[in-house]
């Protein structure tokens, strides 16, 4: 960044050791580049703190912060912070960060929300899982300034949504030292709003200072609800009509807006947005456990066990040959509004080897019962009644359908409806319960810090 702040050419080299290559994005605080190192080659965004900027104690003291916190989580989720320096005696500070390739959560929500519950869960946990660790350090940090924007998606180890957190830069320290020693605990005065306003918790919009955990509790609630509505749960014009509506009008509940939305996990985000955080979970590590539990829960290849069983059985009966009938147990209807889970490959190969056991075990059991006749012998005439007759004997009552003697088990056998009603074996098959099968912004932007 040259001295009148203006757009650093590609080429410029900052601090004797940082090539610029081109411009990634600017906000009001300064501006971000990416750049290589010049001997090892390492490509790294520079964030550079705008020139006007550089005397301010209180905005250099939170610049440095951002370095120092993330270095104090620690986490492979917080995005690494190599160096930090000024690009020339009094001149900008820079920080030269991890150069993230993928997506932010903002342009997922824009382009794909509502998101499916499992990517929501897996998304929310690892948020959830490295703030809970920060609010674990020591000193304790609060992020303050969760939403979709410093969320960052990315590829690792093959895996998509690879979650990355940013900007610590206005972290609140909770404890009795600050990260550098005997600084002030809190750069901002109680007059000042930091954050963005739609992802605040009502007492970080009243005071910034008698924050705890549970703000950023608050903040992930937010954005769990955005990623399965699609909409923020409250959405003012002004930072007071923010307030009013935080404080006064309820949230619409997550089952009104996504009727697919497993009611634990409704209970839980319901529980990030309350207004009074002794309602919350008392930090993010608990949020995080519960997600990992509600991602447990998940339904993922439950029908393989019944599928496996079943091949198991065919084989042992074509195997050891005929065995006693045996009592079957049959699932209860699934509670409404849970999801089944399509089968898996698995799930398929296996199913069409069992209804192939079946088709041999039918034709085996068909050319054990046929009789072998004497190609020599002949048959007697029969003595045929007469065809009338025959069907006036028929009028009143059934005619059964015997199984052959040779046939192996009892439900083999097929009878016929009576004019009267179904027969005892249909009776008996409609009083077993069934499976049921279920069914299936306004975003404000902070500055960039």
């Amino acid at each position: 960044m040259s001295d009148d702040g203006s757009t650093m050419a590609p080429g410029t080299v900052v601090a004797d050791r940082y090539e610029v290559r081109r411009l990634l994005g600017e906000g009001g605080m300064g501006q971000v580049y990416e750049a290589v190192h010049k001997l090892t080659r390492r490509p790294v965004a520079l964030k550079i703190l705008r020139p006007e900027f550089a005397q301010d104690g209180e905005l250099v003291a939170r610049f440095l912060r951002e370095a120092q916190a993330a270095a104090a989580v620690g986490d492979s989720h917080v995005v690494d912070v190599f160096d930090m320096g000024r690009v020339a005696e009094r001149g900008a500070f820079y920080l030269a960060l991890e150069l993230l390739s993928g997506q932010s959560l903002t342009d997922l929500i824009a382009r794909e929300a509502p998101l499916p519950v499992a990517r929501v869960v897996h998304i929310g946990q690892q948020i959830a899982s490295v703030i809970g660790k920060a609010h674990r350090c020591s000193p304790r940090i609060v992020h303050r300034d969760l939403k979709p924007d410093n969320v960052f998606l990315i590829e690792r180890d093959g895996a998509s949504d690879f979650v990355k957190v940013l900007d610590f830069g206005i972290a609140k320290l909770l404890g009795e030292r600050s990260l550098d020693g005997p600084a002030p605990m809190s750069l901002t005065h109680t007059s000042q709003v930091l954050g963005t306003p739609l992802y605040m918790p009502p007492e970080q919009l009243k005071d910034s200072r008698s924050i705890d955990e549970r703000a950023d509790v608050y903040s992930i609630g937010v954005i769990l609800y955005e990623m399965l509505t699609a909409r923020v749960p409250v959405a003012g014009a002004s930072l007071a009509e923010q307030f009013y509506l935080l404080m006064s009008e309820p949230i619409a509940p997550l089952k009104s807006l996504r009727a697919d939305v497993d009611d634990a996990l409704a209970s839980l985000v319901e529980r990030c947005l309350s207004r009074d955080p002794d309602q919350r979970p008392r930090d993010a590590t608990a949020l995080a456990e519960s997600l990992a539990a509600l991602a447990r829960r998940a339904p993922t290849t439950a029908v393989e066990p019944d599928a496996m069983a079943m091949a198991s059985t065919l084989h042992a009966t074509l195997s050891n040959g005929p065995t006693e009938p045996r009592n079957i147990t049959v699932a209860p209807p699934r509670p409404s509004g849970t999801t089944v889970a399509p089968p898996s490959r698995k799930t398929v190969v296996v199913a069409i080897a069992a209804s192939l056991l079946v088709t041999v075990a039918v034709i085996r059991r068909t050319l054990v019962a046929t009789p072998t006749r004497a190609p020599t012998s002949t048959l007697p005439a029969l003595d045929l009644p007469d065809a009338r007759a025959l069907e006036s004997s028929t009028s009143d009552a059934a005619v059964p359908i015997v199984a052959p003697a040779s046939a192996p088990d009892a439900a083999l056998a097929v009878s016929q409806p009576t004019p009267t009603g179904p027969s005892p074996a249909a009776r008996a098959s409609r009083r077993a319960p069934s499976r049921a099968d279920a069914g299936p912004a306004l975003r404000a932007f902070a500055n960039e810090q």
